[in-house]
């Protein structure tokens, strides 16, 4: 329940508003009770505070060390996230497997990384299904009754998962243009709206169909 209490003040509500320093707190207390979703979202917070060390004041981490040494707070926030993310993953929290497989894959340990990914696959994680679909792509998941990455990409595309429907749009789009235009339409537009899938459509409209005007609206 902590856990919960934590994502309002990370995200904001009309509640609460936006306190992420509040946010950072609950979820070490709830960390405290073992729990693996609040392991897996301050994770993340270390991860992107990594990316970018001016969200360190935001979340009342140390900024001082960030300004001295900011490769060695990178470092050390990084670490922090990949044990984080152990412990979630230890616990059966399936995205957390996911992630350290992302961590792996950054590393260019490929192998490390398959293993993640299929221990997500395996519990129906659509991110982990689509990667594997990527890695079969690129020639990095090979071997016996694996199957292609067009089967990777629909299983993940019929979870849903955005990326794996651009994906599966793309491998499918020489064979069976009209049904990559309906994938294409499904993430082209609305709020979540991928930019990548409202070019590919308008080149479409533009190349195959001659379509002016509905390529244009998708460039832009």
């Amino acid at each position: 329940a902590i856990n919960e209490l934590a994502l309002p003040y990370e995200i904001g509500s009309e509640s609460t508003g936006v306190n992420q320093k509040r946010a950072v707190q609950l979820y070490r207390q709830a960390i405290s009770k073992e729990h693996f979703a609040a392991m897996y979202n301050l994770a993340d917070i270390y991860e992107r505070c990594s990316q970018d060390l001016t969200l360190l004041i935001d979340y009342g981490l140390d900024v001082q060390i960030a300004k001295n040494h900011p490769d060695e707070i990178r470092k050390i926030l990084i670490d922090q996230a990949k044990c984080l993310f152990s412990q979630a993953a230890s616990g059966g929290f399936t995205p957390a497997l996911y992630r350290l497989g992302t961590f792996a894959e950054d590393e260019r340990d490929f192998e490390q990384a398959i293993q993640y990914y299929q221990q997500a696959a395996a519990d129906l994680y659509p991110p982990a299904v689509n990667a594997l679909g990527i890695f079969i792509t690129h020639g990095l998941y090979t071997g016996e009754n694996i199957g292609s990455d067009v089967e990777f990409y629909q299983k993940a595309s019929e979870m849903g998962y955005a990326p794996a429907i651009y994906n599966y749009a793309q491998a499918i789009e020489l064979v069976d243009l009209e049904r990559a235009v309906l994938l294409y339409k499904k993430i082209a537009f609305g709020e979540n709206a991928m930019p990548q899938a409202a070019y590919a459509l308008g080149h479409i409209y533009e190349s195959m169909y001659h379509d002016l005007p509905n390529a244009i609206s998708c460039y832009r």
